[in-house]
């Protein structure tokens, strides 16, 4: 493979004759090594060789050479290929469409991406995506970071190019990858990349995972960032802290609805989050380990605790620091914090300037921020909006913000009734929150779930999950009434539940491919919102807390189910036998 095309017709009859002894293995590199020869130089020697092989693999390199020399007949060769149903066929086509710089194989392996199984394969098409220079790659390549197979990843974080602070953060993701491999090549292309931002950098210094975190300390290393840069970050997120503080105590004088109460809650969870971004980092740069004292007693359910964690932060850290931290994380006292944040900052003036609140929440690049604050506003404050805001609005990547525009700006219907197909995002999570199962989680959490949720009508009557069969599916509850059956040991159907709006089942399927522990069936007409067990995988890689949030309540859940069903059994004994 170090062979210079510059030897030209040398070189390529010294591959011809160790093509004549070579075994599989070693054939497949000098195949790959002629490939890479411009196809006049090449050309004669893979002609042979694509003649006299049986080997399809083999043959896909060969015309990945030799298709601009005739891109009609290799062109209808390699669609083929990519067709079929045959797995080595398939590969053969993804290896030549990646040589052959044809846009038109793009739509078909973007399609094929999406329905291959075999993980080589998958790796292939990454590739020849790459090669081809597809639009939008890193927003492609980026769901195959948590792919089982090492090579898929690897060549999913080849592909990808590192433009903006999403795909830093994707990248950033793979430095606690298991594989040494391409933690390494995570930090190389991170370092390279053309876009820079030290203070996402830094911002993923306060990761529990220690091999991201000692993946950053590198990247920092290696670049050169300073404690200066780290103080400057910890002051601007301490100020944009106090902003989310301002903004959610000016939504509260809004007038009242379930989504503005919504608002405020992401706001406080927003500005908590900077805060223990802040701490956490303090924590880190801290060598003597008080800071991770006093955060665990910070972030403890304690309020004692979190006194004295507080006096002790006091005098740990700079005054001037300390002075414009602790009021933030009093929450008690909002008016006060406020007090120290506007005199320490030079903050928005949100309390009598409803244009400028409505601005600034929708200028986020949060967006469920977003959302919720169109959702909030009345039918005519969009006239606050400004127009360079509006056009940011309208150009918006995300499918909600376009929809909620095209409905609530452009066309003047109201929010409710946005979705005459389905129920909005904002909706869907307003209904999460209300079930038991995710009523503890932000509404970042609830947002992320929400959006990988699908709707179901039933009518009544209807068997919706029956005993004994295997699901991967929970269901919630939105509208309508279901009975929970459950077969006896005399094979006698008990009842032993019914479930209505706000409730849900089916839950363990999420965890387990067992069996359906019981029949549920609607007793009439039945609004679901379902969430399928991969896509919830998916959203918990990136919200661990999730998991552990949900499986604290099915705990308490499956233990009062076994008492039901032991009380159910024991009544059912004593009516058969009196």
């Amino acid at each position: 493979s170090r062979v210079s095309a510059e030897h030209g017709k040398e070189a390529i009859a010294i591959l011809r004759s160790l093509w004549k002894e070579a075994d599989d293995a070693i054939f497949l590199d000098i195949i790959r090594t002629a490939s890479r020869f411009p196809p006049e130089q090449a050309a004669h020697f893979l002609e042979d060789v694509y003649k006299q092989t049986q080997e399809l693999e083999i043959k896909g390199y060969c015309i990945k050479s030799l298709y601009p020399l005739n891109p009609p007949v290799y062109r209808k060769i390699v669609e083929n290929w990519l067709s079929s149903s045959d797995l080595l066929e398939r590969r053969a086509g993804i290896i030549a469409a990646a040589g052959s710089k044809d846009p038109l194989f793009l739509r078909k392996l973007i399609s094929l991406l999406g329905e291959e199984k075999d993980p080589k394969n998958t790796a292939l098409i990454l590739g020849s995506l790459h090669e081809l220079e597809a639009k939008d790659l890193s927003q492609i390549v980026s769901r195959y970071f948590s792919h089982p197979s090492e090579e898929v990843r690897i060549c999913a974080l080849n592909a990808i190019e590192i433009t903006d602070d999403s795909d830093l953060r994707q990248v950033l993701a793979l430095l606690n990858d298991s594989s040494e491999e391409i933690r390494n090549l995570a930090k190389t292309k991170i370092m390279k990349a053309p876009y820079q931002n030290p203070h996402t950098l830094i911002e993923y210094l306060a990761t529990p995972r220690r091999k991201l975190r000692d993946g950053v300390f590198d990247i920092l290393e290696a670049q050169g960032i300073k404690d200066v840069d780290v103080y400057k970050f910890v002051r601007s997120s301490v100020k944009e802290a106090y902003v989310c503080l301002l903004a959610q105590s000016a939504v509260q004088k809004l007038p009242q609805s379930p989504h503005r109460d919504l608002l405020i809650d992401h706001l406080q969870q927003l500005k908590n989050v900077l805060v223990e971004n802040v701490l956490r980092i303090l924590a880190v740069q801290d060598k003597t380990g008080r800071m991770k004292v006093i955060c665990r007693g910070i972030f403890s359910g304690d309020a004692r605790e979190k006194a004295n964690s507080l006096e002790l932060l006091e005098d740990t850290v700079q005054k001037g620091l300390a002075k414009i931290l602790v009021p933030l994380i009093e929450t008690s006292a909002v008016s006060r914090a406020l007090e120290v944040g506007k005199k320490k900052f030079s903050l928005p003036e949100f309390d009598s300037n409803s244009k400028l609140l409505f601005n600034h929440l929708l200028s986020q690049d949060n967006v469920v921020t977003v959302l919720l604050t169109m959702y909030t506003m009345e039918k005519e404050d969009f006239r606050l909006i400004e127009k360079t805001v509006l056009q940011k609005l309208e150009n918006s990547k995300s499918p909600y913000i376009q929809e909620a525009i095209k409905h609530r700006i452009q066309q003047g219907s109201e929010m409710s009734e946005q979705l005459k197909d389905g129920i909005s995002l904002v909706d869907k999570i307003l209904h999460l929150k209300g079930i038991e199962i995710f009523e503890g989680l932000s509404v970042n959490e609830l947002a992320a779930v929400a959006s990988v949720t699908e709707e179901a009508v039933f009518p009544a009557g209807e068997i919706v999950i029956k005993e004994g069969e295997k699901g991967d599916t929970l269901y919630m509850v939105i509208a309508g009434e279901v009975s929970v059956w459950k077969r006896g040991e005399r094979g006698r159907d008990i009842k032993l539940d019914t479930i209505g709006a706000g409730d849900y089942f089916g839950e363990m399927a999420l965890f387990e491919d067992q069996e359906r522990s019981a029949t549920i069936k609607t007793e009439r007409e039945s609004h679901f919102l379902m969430l399928k067990k991969q896509d919830f995988a998916e959203i918990v890689r990136e919200y661990p807390e999730i998991a552990l949030h949900i499986c604290k309540v099915l705990g308490r859940r499956i233990r009062k189910l076994h008492e039901t069903l032991k009380s159910c059994e024991l009544r059912a004994g004593s009516i058969e036998n009196p």
